[in-house]
């Protein structure tokens, strides 16, 4: 977790998660973040979400919409997420038991 520092009056603090593929690893990161006025974050607010999508071909896509609530926010992201790891190709027998130990509810 990082902290916010030098935050400008031309700006706007959002929680921000980036998620990024790299030589084949997954990065992700979720962190506060000053963000610039004229970004489409800064005008989100309550319950609303706002998901950028940049492809490879430069192509960017804006999601917007109202947030289903905590908790049903919480099993949808988690069901992305299994499904997600059901289409990763693992490396070895000790990924598919982190799989299944993750589906079970055991971590």
């Amino acid at each position: 977790m990082e902290g916010i520092e030098n935050v400008s009056a031309n700006g706007i603090v959002k929680l921000i998660a980036h998620c990024e593929l790299k030589e084949n690893s997954l990065h992700a990161s979720v962190k506060p973040e000053v963000i610039p006025l004229s970004h489409p974050f800064a005008t989100i607010q309550g319950a609303d979400n706002c998901v950028i999508i940049k492809t490879k071909q430069g192509k960017d896509f804006q999601l917007k919409g109202k947030g289903a609530g905590r908790w049903p926010t919480a099993m949808s992201v988690y069901s992305d997420i299994l499904n997600i790891l059901s289409e990763v190709p693992f490396q070895s027998q000790n990924d598919h038991i982190l799989l299944q130990n993750i589906r079970e509810g055991a971590l």
